[in-house]
């Protein structure tokens, strides 16, 4: 339960003449993370065909980009030659790129076109010609402005050679032209008064500002025709094409996975050699794989080397959103246990405290359920989003307990009155209680666990540290439960307490390594207390918005709505606040506190060679 999936590391040998087969099986059998190597023989090179195949697959891939999808019936894989011949052949796809070309030259064209209407509407009514502000002498400067950044301008020119030719006055903005002798110092001048430049020399801006627009016009109607006809020809294109082109790329990326496989290879004058871990279960399967394929003709065996292997696990669908976020955080290594089902078990628990109210809970089920339907599947939030999903279930759980709804205290209305309940005001001393053994519990396991991986690693001196460690916690709990609180012998607390110091000085003498974090073993378990703390804020400000803002239809109507307005804006902040802290609050108190017990990271994703078909079928 608690380790990941056991890896194997395989090398296999067979004849130069099955390469392609036993490639082919090993990409459909999807179980070998293939690995180069070590052994001293000469490397094998990429397919011959690489080259021209990513040549194809780009020039595909491209015409796709420019096509509608359509729904594709999978069309059967077919043989390498025929389908690089097929992709070569198909006219389909230079007749795409020209019409995308076609398409990307209007849609420039058009940019400019705009441009030109657009500054000309500016200008209209100042009488200029674009065909007549050009000289040796003077560079015209056009402009468009609101009228105090128009007066700053002119303040800024006064008494220089620039002067203004054309302007016009239009309700709050002003349009013209200016004379300049010095290039340069009229941009800047303009620049410094917020006024924006119209450039003269666009491209279709000819004659009077009125005749640009009228011909500019023309010209963009007739572009928009010709851009409705490429438009028509790319949708026929997809709709008789889109299947077939979309099938030939993934038939093209499936080859040239194949086709750059064989460069993690070994080779001989006749043989070549495949080395890779799968997981141990499926030995036998790739085992008869391979044998299929190559009709007897290979070797296979197990290796044994120092390489850390890869990191598989198996774990139902709806629960791995917590694997993405340890991803996100570093991966397990395949040589130490896996912390990720203690996590998904305290998360929950831990938030659904910090939260605990009923009403905040379903309306965060509502609300995440609208934000998982509209992110990526494969995204943070998504991801985020469907833990989030299954930890209001913990909210509602432990809102019910605390009897805690919107603030108001229910459960005695709606059936729920026999079910035990604590009260975060009454009950405070016990709860806070309660968090403290929840973090004992957590950091003694996470350093039962570390002392496990220790002993795995051959580090028996570091394993009995953290079994020091741990007994140093446990004897100092009870220890301090009976000399301050009273709740045992004081003759057991003087016991536990020297026991537990001995235990402190027996984990330093055993392991330097650990004297650094005889000080976490008081403040780690205690930190756990933010449970209490944040869950007790949570429903306190909660009791306060209800106390002074539950509306009752007594105020009056324009009132009772404002109330409700407020009334429901301050809780949802509130949950919003509770929601962030929870996350927070829960993620950090398992990443920090209980990992650094034990947790090293950094371990390698099993990446299995295969490939997921969608338009193709084998």
């Amino acid at each position: 339960m608690f380790s990941t999936e056991p890896m194997q590391k395989v090398r296999i040998i067979a004849l130069d003449r099955n390469m392609h087969e036993i490639v082919s099986a090993l990409q459909s059998i999807g179980i070998l993370d293939l690995r180069k190597s070590r052994i001293n023989v000469e490397d094998a090179k990429p397919s011959e065909n690489a080259a021209e195949i990513s040549e194809l697959l780009i020039k595909c891939e491209g015409a796709l980009n420019l096509l509608e999808k359509h729904d594709v019936k999978k069309q059967k894989h077919i043989p390498l030659q025929k389908l690089i011949k097929d992709a070569r052949d198909e006219k389909a796809i230079p007749r795409t790129y020209e019409l995308g070309e076609q398409r990307q030259h209007i849609a420039e064209d058009n940019a400019l076109l705009d441009y030109a209407i657009d500054s000309s509407e500016k200008l209209k009514g100042t009488g200029i010609n674009y065909g007549m502000v050009s000289s040796e002498r003077f560079g015209y400067f056009a402009f468009y402005s609101d009228k105090k950044s128009f007066a700053d301008l002119s303040k800024k020119l006064r008494g220089s050679m620039d002067h203004i030719i054309e302007v016009r006055k239009n309700g709050k903005h002003v349009s013209g032209v200016i004379a300049y002798a010095k290039p340069g110092a009229i941009q800047e001048a303009a620049k410094e008064a917020g006024v924006m430049e119209i450039d003269l020399h666009s491209r279709y801006m000819h004659g009077t500002p009125e005749e640009t627009i009228a011909a500019a016009k023309k010209r963009r109607a007739e572009n928009d025709k010709g851009l409705a006809e490429i438009n028509k020809e790319l949708h026929e294109i997809s709709g008789s094409k889109y299947a077939y082109l979309a099938s030939i790329r993934e038939m093209l990326e499936i080859e040239l996975q194949k086709a750059n496989a064989s460069g993690m290879f070994k080779k001989t004058d006749k043989t070549f050699l495949i080395e890779g871990w799968i997981p141990k279960r499926n030995y036998d399967q790739l085992e008869k794989k391979v044998s299929e394929a190559s009709d007897g003709r290979f070797y296979m065996e197990s290796v044994h080397d120092d390489e850390l292997a890869p990191t598989q696990i198996n774990r139902p669908k709806f629960l791995q959103p917590f694997d993405y976020l340890m991803n996100f955080y570093s991966t397990p290594r395949s040589d130490e246990i896996d912390p990720t089902w203690i996590f998904i078990l305290s998360f929950p628990i831990f938030y659904g405290l910090m939260v605990s109210d009923v009403g905040y809970g379903l309306l965060s089920l509502i609300v995440v359920s609208l934000i998982i339907k509209k992110t990526d599947p494969d995204g943070l939030l998504n991801n985020v989003s469907r833990i989030w999903r299954l930890t209001s279930i913990a909210v509602i759980f432990f809102g019910i307990l605390s009897n805690q709804y919107f603030g108001f205290q229910l459960n005695q209305y709606i059936g729920l009155g026999a079910i035990p309940t604590f009260n975060w005001l009454k009950d405070i001393t016990t709860v806070l209680v309660i968090t403290i053994l929840f973090g004992i519990a957590q950091v003694v396991a996470g350093l039962i666990i570390g002392a496990a991986n220790k002993h795995r690693h051959g580090h028996d001196k570091h394993a009995l540290a953290k079994l020091s460690s741990a007994g140093a916690i446990v004897l100092g709990a009870v220890a301090v439960s009976a000399v301050f609180f009273g709740q045992l012998n004081m003759t057991i607390g003087a016991v536990t307490g020297i026991a537990a110091i001995l235990l402190i000085l027996a984990t330093v003498a055993l392991s330097r390594e650990e004297a650094p974090e005889i000080t976490n073993l008081i403040t780690h378990p205690l930190s756990y207390a933010r449970i209490m703390g944040f869950g007790l804020g949570s429903v306190i400000i909660a009791m306060l918005i209800d106390q002074a803002f539950t509306p009752n239809l007594s105020m009056g109507i324009p009132l009772f709505i404002l109330y409700i307005i407020i009334f429901v804006v301050l809780h949802f902040f509130n949950m919003v606040l509770g929601i962030f802290e929870g996350m927070v609050q829960g993620v950090r108190l398992n990443f920090v506190e209980f990992f650094s017990k034990f947790y090293t990271g950094g371990g390698i994703r099993f990446r299995p060679f295969s490939y997921k078909r969608v338009y193709t079928k084998e």
